[in-house]
């Protein structure tokens, strides 16, 4: 199959999330197993023009009111031959963030921005003479891609072009003044059938959820939830009338980035053979963040962004959180590295003063992620929601038993600990609120002390689970042959 993937984000070109490394790795993925794979995103200002191949000649892009003379750049996905096409327009992606700045966090003009992504992926096409066979657009930013497919594209060369929409996170819907509608280059008539109608403004996301062939999202679980008023963010009733056509796929893991048999970033590499040697991470983590060197007091690792979906108000909240409590009361030593809300960011400082078997690494590190990953013995993920989650599939292939909240991906991942057999590869709580965290991680730690055959048992079977992308590029492929096969 031909694949067109639209987005707004690729690793290694621009990333604020996980939907960059998402796109990267399944089309990847895909391009492995056999089929013609090619991206199309912005060339935003950090993307170094003398490092990506002209292509010759300007393309013309017609845009709501205007024709738009773009450049466009070519590069390739590195460690693959996966193409990637930059549409360049100075006026439109020449500055600092993807989506925003800290100054101001949503440009204004983003849905003139990234409707002239969706209108460039077809004249790319045609500037190429190579017409995919799905469309395939990811989150709200590349919303408009199926959209045009549906209204005004599919006819001649796109007669046979499916479109397939993938949600990554439903909170981020693009919803903006109706007056900016006329950017999109879609009539009036569009406005109500396209779906883009959202309380008298437009709304990116909930068209395309209206438009596109298939829908998709990043984990089994997260597709049920989000069928639901309290994690559908307004978008559930749709979901629910759509839901023969949405598909939960859990999101793969890089395995040439993670995995403990081949990390040079971990003090020393083992497998499930030969899990003794996770006690040198775990003495190697101690000394780096200033801990005591003791094995048998269990670490507790945390590598999060510091936001309230991630659960921090009730692990870190001034008088109100858990943190403190675990650490005063039970034997243990936690670790954190995270970066986000000031607020959370100053109580990091503040335990990381007043607790002595507290450590908080303010900020982000990639070493120092892997290396909390490789030196913990458990692994705390209180998410408030959680679309799919990446560090629990990490802890789980480095043998760090993952601590979660059942939700989205993580319930799809972690499988609750029997206290009576031992089998398990994790803890879960059911409710988030600041006991239930404390009790679930007092559970882990009594675990630890009175079932250590239980736990070696639970790493061994953790360490061999597998999150390859291959696995994912799979069910991906059968949402494909599903959505050509309805056009036919």
């Amino acid at each position: 199959m031909k694949i067109l993937m639209v987005t707004s984000e690729a690793v290694p070109f621009a990333k604020t999330g996980g939907l960059a490394d998402a796109v990267s790795a399944l089309s990847i993925a895909l391009k492995q197993e056999g089929h013609d794979v090619r991206i199309i995103m912005p060339r935003y200002y950090r993307i170094d023009r003398s490092r990506l191949d002209p292509i010759p000649g300007p393309m013309g892009v017609h845009s709501g009111y205007q024709e738009i003379w773009t450049a466009l750049y070519e590069s390739v996905l590195p460690g693959s031959k996966v193409p990637v096409y930059f549409i360049d327009h100075e006026q439109s992606y020449g500055r600092d963030g993807v989506y925003g700045v800290p100054g101001e966090t949503d440009f204004a003009d983003n849905p003139q921005r990234f409707s002239l992504l969706g209108h460039a992926a077809f004249q790319l096409c045609r500037k190429l003479k190579w017409y995919p066979d799905i469309i395939h657009a990811h989150d709200w930013a590349a919303a408009l891609a199926p959209i045009l497919l549906k209204f005004n594209e599919r006819r001649d060369e796109f007669a046979k072009t499916a479109s397939v929409f993938t949600i990554h996170n439903i909170g981020y819907q693009g919803v903006y003044g109706k007056h900016l509608y006329p950017y999109t280059g879609l009539s009036w008539d569009n406005f109500y059938a396209a779906g883009f109608e959202d309380w008298d403004r437009m709304n990116f996301l909930k068209a395309a959820l209206v438009s596109s062939d298939k829908l998709t999202t990043v984990s089994p679980t997260y597709a049920k939830e989000i069928q639901r008023p309290e994690y559908g963010f307004r978008m559930d009733g749709i979901l629910r009338y759509r839901a023969g056509d949405l598909t939960g796929i859990l999101n793969g893991v890089d395995t040439d980035i993670w995995n403990p048999e081949t990390d040079t970033l971990i003090a020393a590499r083992y497998s499930h053979k030969t899990l003794d040697k996770k006690a040198l991470n775990k003495e190697a983590l101690q000394k780096k963040m200033g801990l005591p060197v003791d094995a048998s007091i269990p670490i507790i690792g945390i590598v999060t962004r510091l936001a309230d979906q991630k659960g921090v108000s009730e692990l870190f909240g001034p008088a109100y959180g858990s943190a403190w409590r675990i650490c005063t009361d039970l034997k243990l030593q936690m670790v954190v590295l995270g970066a986000g809300e000031l607020w959370c960011e100053n109580e990091l400082s503040a335990l990381n003063k007043s607790l002595p078997n507290f450590r908080a690494y303010i900020g982000y590190d990639e070493a120092l992620s892997h290396q909390i990953e490789a030196g913990s013995d458990f692994f705390l993920m209180p998410s408030r929601y959680e679309p799919c989650g990446l560090n629990q599939m990490y802890s789980l292939m480095y043998g760090t038993l993952p601590i979660v909240r059942k939700t989205g991906g993580l319930a799809d991942t972690v499988e609750n600990y029997n206290e009576q057999t031992g089998e398990g590869t994790g803890f879960v709580l059911e409710n988030l609120t600041p006991q239930s965290i404390y009790d679930t991680v007092g559970w882990a730690c009594y675990a630890w002390y009175n079932k250590p055959d239980h736990i070696k048992a639970m790493q061994v079977r953790a360490m061999q689970k597998q999150f390859g992308w291959n696995i994912s590029a799979k069910e991906y492929e059968g949402v494909y042959k599903s959505a050509l096969g309805e056009l036919t």
